[in-house]
């Protein structure tokens, strides 16, 4: 009697190289130049000692009177004026930051650049797993595409001259695109395991983005419209927060 022997399964290679790939190029290679010049800009405006935007001052002030316990929100009179527009979590790490090294406006700055790379991180991210889960694209192509998406973000102009600013915009919108991330694990969860979060994630991602900037809400009432379009009405803790947002903020969202 013979014995047959089991024929070894091949090796598959998840992130097997196509020739097809090459064609990225085409869309890589005129990002390049707009990528140096955001390493070079950054770099630039690290290194520089003064305000660029007129922001940045006021910015810097609050967070100076916050590290040594003035209040920057105390009632303005004319003799001791203070401004203070934005929510604290920003003004609280710059705060941290002067508290430790002394005056300086590179804190600030280097909070909003890492905002901006982790920004990128994401945006690189959710386009490879929507393209894995909801085209079906291979892998290797799913992270071509998410380098590409975070290329293009760092390519823009508003992200060359923003990321490298004493301004809470950067970790506000690094706030928010981290929200919407959990928000779309959250709905994209099976046979509800997502259900019993729903309420902790709708607070979550309402009240990040307020933290470090206000503005930041309208995007947060979109991503919520969105949700409630997947999900349904029956969805109780996205329909409560939709109830309660809508009348508040509901004429930014077109904005």
């Amino acid at each position: 009697m013979t014995q047959t022997l089991a024929q070894p399964i091949p090796k598959t290679h998840i992130y097997a190289f196509k020739p097809a790939q090459l064609l990225w190029l085409v869309l890589f290679v005129p990002l390049l130049p707009h990528l140096a010049e955001f390493v070079a800009h950054s770099w630039q405006v690290l290194n520089w000692d003064w305000q660029i935007d007129f922001d940045e001052g006021f910015n810097l002030d609050a967070a100076w009177k916050l590290a040594h316990g003035v209040n920057i929100y105390a009632q303005s009179s004319p003799d001791d004026f203070l401004a203070a527009p934005y929510p604290p979590l920003y003004y609280l790490l710059c705060a941290a930051f002067l508290k430790i090294f002394g005056l300086n406006i590179v804190g600030g700055r280097l909070i909003s650049l890492v905002s901006s790379l982790i920004i990128g991180a994401l945006l690189a991210w959710l386009i490879y797993r929507y393209a894995i889960r909801n085209f079906g694209v291979g892998k290797v192509n799913s992270a071509i595409a998410g380098l590409f998406g975070a290329g293009v973000w760092f390519s823009l102009n508003p992200t060359l001259i923003w990321s490298t600013f004493y301004k809470q915009d950067m970790l506000a919108i690094a706030m928010a695109t981290g929200g919407l991330g959990l928000a779309w694990i959250w709905a994209d969860a099976t046979n509800g395991k997502g259900r019993r979060w729903q309420l902790w994630m709708g607070l979550g991602c309402w009240l990040w983005p307020f933290l470090p900037s206000k503005t930041k809400w309208r995007r947060v009432g979109r991503c919520w419209l969105i949700l409630l379009a997947k999900t349904g009405i029956k969805a109780g803790g996205s329909a409560w927060f939709g109830a309660v947002y809508s009348p508040y903020r509901s004429p930014r969202w077109i904005g």
